[in-house]
């Protein structure tokens, strides 16, 4: 599970990384203050296909 930085919430992210212990991967990204930033969140996680398994 990818997790983007959102504006409040943040405690939930790890609530939920808790909660799914063993049944999933969360990856989570910090904030990236660029006008491009979904591309660059975009090239990061595809740059994660080959080291991470995006299928259960």
């Amino acid at each position: 599970m990818f997790c983007l930085p959102l504006i409040a919430g943040y405690g939930l992210i790890y609530e939920m990384a808790i909660a799914l212990e063993d049944r999933a991967g969360v990856i989570a990204f910090d904030f990236i203050d660029e006008t491009d930033r979904l591309d660059q969140y975009r090239a990061m996680i595809n740059s994660m296909q080959s080291e991470v398994s995006f299928s259960g």
